[in-house]
This record gives C-alpha cells, sequence and structure tokens, in this order.
C-alpha cells in the first residue's frame, strides 16, 4: 500500500484529469484585442473576435391603405456607400497573468511550428 503524500514526502506525480463543462463550446477566432489590465492585479486581458460583413440595408417605405391600415411598401435603394463596414463580434475575453500569457505563447508557438514543419513538401 502507498504512503499518502506529507509536507516532508511530496507525491512522485500528479495526475491531471480534464473535463468540460456543461457550457463548453469551440469558437472560430480572427483574430484578438486586449492589453494590460492594471485594475485587475496586473492582469493582460485578451478579447477574441470573429469578423463578417453585415447584410446591405435596405429601407421600404410604410404605406396606409385606403382603409387606414398599414403595409410595408416594395424595397427601396439599397444603401451602398463608399466605405466598407466590417463587424468584429467578441465572443470571449480571458484574463491571464503574466506567467500564464508567457506560457500559453510559448505553447501556441510550438504548435505553430509543428504546423508549419508538417505542411513542408
Amino acid at each position: 500500500m502507498a504512503s499518502k503524500p506529507t509536507a516532508e514526502k511530496p507525491p512522485n506525480k500528479i495526475v491531471f484529469e480534464y473535463r468540460q463543462t456543461s457550457n463548453h463550446r469551440t469558437v472560430f477566432v480572427d483574430g484578438a484585442v486586449g492589453g494590460t489590465n492594471f485594475q485587475q492585479q496586473n492582469m493582460l486581458r485578451v478579447s477574441f473576435y470573429r469578423e463578417f460583413m453585415p447584410p446591405l440595408r435596405e429601407t421600404r417605405p410604410l404605406l396606409q391603405t385606403d382603409e387606414g391600415s398599414l403595409k410595408v411598401g416594395a424595397p427601396g435603394q439599397v444603401d451602398m456607400s463608399d466605405e466598407v463596414n466590417i463587424v468584429r463580434e467578441i465572443d470571449t475575453t480571458l484574463m491571464l497573468t503574466a506567467r500564464t500569457a508567457r506560457e500559453l505563447s510559448d505553447w501556441l508557438a510550438e504548435q505553430v511550428d509543428s504546423i508549419e514543419q508538417a505542411s513542408r513538401p
């Protein structure tokens, strides 16, 4: 029978068990924004977003019928301007300590290196 760890004798190994919460989901990310947040004990705040173009807007007039009720008229001109609008929808924000951010940065670099090496001819 194995002895229990004590303050004098630490355990030989640690076993991590990973569980997904009931609200876990996969999110596709197009980018991130954020920065340092000194109000939260020198934490790094990173907000992840996805990008998409909003649908074109159209106008439709409200018309009064002979009976006095209102109905929606035919589509008017579609709003086409010289500007391009892109929506950046923030789905998730992470608060990280400097240590955790560094570990995540190192892990991401390793994963990207692995992908790049695997895709070389």
